[in-house]
C-alpha cells in the first residue's frame, strides 16, 4: 500500500481528480446562484405587478364581474335607445 501511494503518478491521478471535483462544485454553485438570482428577480417582479395592479386589472380579482343579465338588460335598453333615435 505504501508503495502506490508514494508513486508520483498516484499523486497525480489524485490531484486531477481534486481539480475536476472542484470543478464541478464551482459549476453547481453557479448554476444555483443563477437559478436563485432568476427566482428571486421573478418574484420582485410578480410583487411588483401585484402592488400596482398590473395582472389583476384583467383579472378580474379586484373588482367583481358584472352579472351577465345585468349585461343583457344593459345592450337591450341600449339597442331600444338607438333604434327610437334617443341617446341614454
Amino acid at each position: 500500500m505504501n508503495r502506490v501511494a508514494n508513486l508520483q503518478e498516484w499523486t497525480t491521478v489524485l490531484e486531477v481528480m481534486v481539480k475536476s471535483r472542484r470543478a464541478d462544485l464551482a459549476f453547481k454553485t453557479t448554476k444555483q446562484e443563477l437559478w436563485n438570482q432568476r427566482a428571486q428577480d421573478k418574484q420582485a417582479h410578480n410583487d411588483f405587478l401585484e402592488e400596482h395592479r398590473g395582472t389583476g386589472k384583467l383579472s378580474g380579482k379586484y373588482v367583481p364581474s358584472a352579472n351577465t343579465a345585468d349585461l343583457n338588460n344593459a345592450v337591450g335598453l341600449l339597442g331600444r335607445a338607438r333604434r327610437q333615435g334617443r341617446a341614454l
